[in-house]
């Protein structure tokens, strides 16, 4: 997706509005967010004395006609004048660098004539700066007036704004940000004990996606999506605690000292696909342990029983297992003790 294209798309949408008579008040550009740039205007329309907001998703736009792609939605005076309010009434804002290491960009410009002392335009990479948290209540109007489907993109404006909450998603930098600034002290203790012990049972990273058993009374799992790219993520534990709790913070530690250790890994015994090539695929479960007759899968923050039998022969086959080949001893065991022959089996 080249910025240049997209400028162009957008020269033409101002020319196609500049005809039919429309004024510009206030324009927002959004270049690659979530792989989407889009092209958002409020404008005024002489000939039917309304107010309008226009937008155009400059990556869907295959040719130059530009009204096939043009979605025209009135909106109220009220909200318009509610709008140029709050635009007017924050006068002069500071400026913002965005040191951000993101490949897009927002900028947003404002053409209202009647309020000469307020800033006119703003760029940013992906989130609303604190400095300029006026503008979230402005777009808030703006997007309200849209459809819903196009929601989602204010929603990622907001993310620097709002106050890091688990399961949901958040700006915060894994590798360089400070994670106590997350937790409380009882958590960040707690959490070191846990991870000084070695009770981070398992960590491995899936994707985007890392997961983790912290070891204890009772077992917990720890989830943790990082898309780096964003610098956006969102943290989950399987525990009673609502924040964020200490199996998070000793999860975190582990990444951050490049403790990983690798969970076990089976894959149905029908897959005909080799062991490279179900894990270039993902084609395998993430096992923890063997309990009773089944394999002890990771499914999200729950445990999944896959049954180790199925009529009397092996279901699964083990595809990664530890180099003290620990879930191979457990299989064999279990297989022995139900008289199950292995090479039969498989």
């Amino acid at each position: 997706m080249k910025e240049k294209e997209m400028l162009q798309k957008k020269e033409l949408v101002d020319k196609y509005l500049k005809k039919k008579k429309y004024i510009c008040l206030f324009d927002i550009y959004f270049y690659n967010i979530d792989e989407v740039s889009l092209y958002m205007r409020l404008d005024y329309d002489k000939n039917s004395n309304t107010y309008r907001i226009n937008i155009v998703n400059l990556s869907s736009m295959e040719n130059k006609k530009v009204e096939s792609w043009l979605n025209s939605n009135l909106i109220y005076p009220s909200m318009v004048h509610e709008f140029k309010n709050i635009i007017a009434n924050n006068g002069i804002v500071e400026d913002h660098i965005d040191n951000d290491n993101i490949n897009s960009k927002v900028i947003i410009n404002s053409y209202l004539t009647d309020y000469e002392y307020t800033k006119k335009s703003f760029t940013f990479k992906r989130y609303i700066p604190k400095c300029w948290q006026f503008l979230a209540e402005a777009l808030y109007i703006l997007f309200d007036a849209v459809p819903r489907y196009q929601y989602s993109l204010f929603q990622i404006l907001l993310e620097g704004l709002i106050e890091p909450d688990t399961n949901c998603v958040f700006k915060f930098d894994l590798e360089k940000d400070n994670i106590d600034n997350l937790f409380n002290k009882k958590d960040i203790i707690s959490g070191k004990e846990i991870f000084d012990n070695k009770k981070v049972r398992f960590l491995e990273k899936v994707n985007n996606t890392y997961y983790s058993v912290i070891s204890g009374k009772q077992e917990h799992l720890v989830s943790i999506i990082n898309n780096y790219n964003n610098k956006e993520v969102q943290m989950s534990c399987n525990c009673f605690n609502q924040g964020f709790c200490k199996h998070i913070y000793a999860t975190l530690l582990a990444i951050k000292n490049k403790k990983e250790k690798k969970f076990f890994k089976i894959a149905k015994i029908n897959n005909d696909k080799n062991v490279i090539d179900n894990l270039k695929e993902f084609n395998y479960y993430l096992c923890a342990d063997i309990a009773e007759d089944y394999f002890v899968v990771v499914n999200n923050l729950e445990y999944l029983l896959l049954p180790i039998l199925d009529n009397k022969t092996l279901a699964y086959k083990i595809i990664e297992d530890d180099e003290n080949k620990t879930l191979e001893k457990k299989l064999n065991s279990y297989l022995k003790k139900h008289k199950i022959d292995l090479k039969k089996g498989v």
